[in-house]
């Protein structure tokens, strides 16, 4: 189920997601006590040994305060809370790549850009639960050169682009359009670190392009990548 018109504030969301849950359950003919527990991804960095993150600025209602028993006692479930590009990586080794690829890395291109680690067939989440947080191998002078697509959004609008949201780009999205081929120029440098810094320190089977990109712009920005490869005796 997806649900576009809901408020940031984390009470009108929790509302929304408790009534969807409890209309779901009823359709399906399932009772709340037969459910294991809900999962929880929110794009953010974890702080506080996990309890709490700390998200974007839109989300900044969700951060600071210990979400797990918040979140549980709105749905009235048990809740497991994950960073989101972890639990993209997590869905893909379900069911995309992770069923060649023992090994992989997710990078997850939203509203901001981070990436999830699959080792051996599992997760790897790191002690405090920020494995994946790669972009803080891009210098941050310019936060704009990072490969987010809040970044590529604001650039469209500038350009009169009819796009409003995150969403509504990936599903009208034209390599044609004005501002896209210098913006994917202008995070190729950050992109190509950060392909190189997976490839050299985990070695793995594949590097996902994911999240929410448009696969006409995955396809253009995978295209447009380098290795940096060096001979060796």
């Amino acid at each position: 189920r997806r649900i576009d018109s809901v408020a940031l504030d984390r009470d009108a969301t929790l509302r929304a997601l408790a009534a969807m849950i409890d209309g779901m359950l009823e359709e399906h003919g399932v009772a709340r006590g037969d459910v294991i527990g809900v999962g929880l991804s929110i794009p953010a960095f974890f702080i506080a040994g996990g309890r709490q993150v700390n998200a974007p600025e839109p989300l900044r209602d969700w951060s600071l305060v210990d979400l797990e028993p918040v979140v549980s006692a709105a749905l009235g479930l048990p809740v497991t809370i994950q960073n989101n590009a972890t639990a993209a990586a997590i869905g893909e080794n379900l069911l995309g790549v992770g069923r060649w690829a023992r090994s992989f890395c997710y990078l997850d291109f939203g509203y901001g850009f981070g990436s999830g680690v699959i080792l051996d067939g599992k997760p790897y989440t790191g002690r405090h639960g920020n494995a994946g947080e790669i972009t803080f191998s891009v210098p941050g002078v310019n936060p704009a050169s990072r490969p987010a697509l809040r970044y590529l959004l604001e650039a469209l609008q500038a350009l009169s682009v009819p796009v409003a949201t995150i969403a509504q780009l990936r599903q009208s999205f034209d390599p044609a359009w004005p501002g896209v081929a210098a913006w994917m120029e202008g995070v190729k440098p950050a992109l190509d670190q950060i392909v190189n810094v997976l490839a050299g320190l985990f070695d793995p089977d594949a590097i996902v392009f994911g999240g929410e990109l448009p696969p006409a712009l995955g396809r253009a920005l995978i295209d447009n990548a380098s290795f940096w490869d060096r001979e060796h005796r």
